[in-house]
């Protein structure tokens, strides 16, 4: 073993008091029972905001998991000691963590020289020198261990040959603040300026300071009647609620600081529910005291009716809400369009008109559902035509057929106009009457006259 440990002796003796050993692999449970919980000690370094990167908290409590009460020794694969980090850093994150602890002196990583000294047993079994782990031990300050916890680790240190820890060898930790918990600097509360000759009232829009990114916008007042509507947007009409609820909350905060009462900004916020696109309509409303006010009068949009409300004294413009208007067709030229056709959405038709392909009616809007036409009902055919009709009236009809003349039923006038009358008066039927007597009396007589 200590042939194993000639290359390295001198840097090892260096680094360490006289007549103890280099640092070396522990026999398993040597330091067993003492009453050290090293994770409720990464939770206090947290807390007190010493770790240099947020990515370096994962990191420290799985090596802690694995080391003995003093922080000796970790030498885990990287690959197995990112999974015992539940999954939140990968192999190449948990690499710059370990280099992030190490270089704010959390974390003390055993150079090549000492690392070989370290597996040297491993090494002399036929382990090769070439693919060894990094070797890790957790700087616990010694003014952070009990006394009596104190006591019980350096007896067990010196029974191992190791150095006791003392406030010289484990000093106290003095790195820099945690990213996420750095008091924010003072800042001025002046907005920005609007730019030369610009009378508008609206405010510059929030700055990405005090955002967590530049992707998403931090709402600073989660409460309130304004906030509570907004949260009662159903997410099923936003495509990313959690982002479309800030920017929302964020525009409705700024114009209640311009001094827009709460139940405007809720009569601005209402009906939702009803909007083809809800959040643009939403926001196009709150994106400056002008279009707000506009709404509320009714020349944005629709607008609302509102009991008590004096003219306006502010010029107010002939904009149009935008998303108030359902969508149409992108025609060319000759007033054609794709996608018309439900059938053929290659083919460009005329909205609303029929398909050149397949005849069928077209789109008068996208998205707009297209019913097949009814069939027109067949014409009845002779057989039912004669079933329909009433069997009296079809008797006299086929007697007067078979006379070649008028038919024998009593006229309208003689009891049966109110079946079959047709609205002609008595003298006029009698003068109709005799004329039919005569044409039949000259009709007969030309019988006569050709027999």
């Amino acid at each position: 073993m200590e042939s194993s440990a000639s290359p390295s002796s001198g840097t090892s003796e260096s680094r360490n008091p006289a007549g103890f050993v280099p640092p070396r692999k522990r026999p398993r449970g040597a330091l067993k029972g003492i009453g050290f919980i090293l994770a409720i000690w990464v939770q206090q370094v947290f807390r007190r905001g010493v770790l240099p990167t947020l990515r370096s908290l994962p990191a420290l409590m799985a090596i802690a998991d694995v080391v003995d009460a003093d922080g000796r020794w970790c030498y885990f694969l990287l690959e197995n000691l990112a999974q015992r980090s539940g999954g939140v850093l990968s192999v190449s994150s948990l690499k710059r963590a370990i280099d992030d602890l190490v270089e704010a002196g959390v974390v003390r990583k055993l150079d090549r020289s000492e690392t070989i000294v370290f597996f040297d047993r491993d090494i002399a079994r036929g382990r090769s020198s070439h693919h060894l782990p990094c070797v890790l031990e957790l700087l616990v300050p010694a003014e952070d261990y009990p006394d009596l916890v104190l006591e019980e680790i350096n007896a067990c240190r010196a029974r191992l040959g190791e150095e006791p820890l003392t406030p010289h060898t484990r000093p106290s930790l003095r790195g820099c603040r945690t990213p996420g918990q750095i008091e924010p600097a003072p800042r001025s509360d002046r907005p920005t300026d609007c730019s030369p000759g610009d009378s508008s009232d609206g405010e510059a829009g929030d700055s990405v300071r005090g955002a967590s990114n530049t992707g998403e916008q931090k709402r600073q007042s989660p409460s309130g009647e304004v906030f509570e509507l907004i949260d009662h947007i159903p997410g099923a009409l936003l495509a990313d609620p959690e982002t479309d609820r800030n920017r929302l909350a964020g525009s409705a905060e700024r114009l209640l600081r311009q001094g827009l009462r709460v139940a405007d900004v809720r009569a601005l916020l209402a009906g939702a529910e009803r909007l083809r696109r809800p959040f643009p309509a939403l926001m196009r409303r709150l994106c400056d005291m002008r279009a707000a006010r506009a709404y509320l009068d009714g020349a944005l949009g629709r607008g609302i009716a509102r009991a008590e409300v004096a003219p306006p004294s502010w010029p107010v413009g002939d904009d149009t809400d935008p998303f108030a208007h359902p969508a149409r067709f992108l025609v060319d030229s000759r007033g054609r369009s794709a996608g018309t056709c439900p059938h053929h959405p290659a083919v460009r038709n005329t909205p609303g008109g029929t398909c050149v392909i397949c005849g069928r009616p077209c789109r008068s809007v996208p998205d707009e559902i297209v019913h097949e036409p009814k069939p027109q009902p067949a014409a009845p055919s002779p057989a039912v035509e004669q079933a329909t009709l009433d069997p009296e009236l079809r008797e006299r009809m086929a007697a007067s057929l078979r006379r070649g003349g008028p038919s024998s039923a009593p006229s309208p006038h003689d009891g049966h106009r109110g079946v079959f009358g047709s609205g002609i008066s008595p003298r006029s039927r009698a003068l109709i009457d005799h004329a039919r007597e005569r044409l039949d009396r000259s009709h007969c007589e030309r019988r006569s006259v050709a027999r």
